[in-house]
């Protein structure tokens, strides 16, 4: 499951945070600070903004194991 999604070019860096598909309890990660609760996009419109954020790019690249 996605949580936080960044694209990070030389001269721009958008980051994008999705809601929990389902309802849970609060709770979030002390690896890396994020509450399952934060987020303001609909998890059902990762797709779109996926799609949409990296439209522009020829090639992609991800970077570390856990990314």
């Amino acid at each position: 499951m996605v949580k936080e999604l960044s694209v990070a070019t030389k001269n721009m860096v958008d980051s994008f945070r999705f809601k929990s598909t389902y309802s849970m309890m609060s709770h979030g990660s002390d690896e890396n600070g994020l509450n399952w609760e934060d987020g303001h996009i609909a998890y059902h419109d990762l797709y779109m903004v996926v799609s949409e954020a990296v439209a522009v790019f020829a090639h992609l690249y991800c970077y570390g194991l856990t990314k």
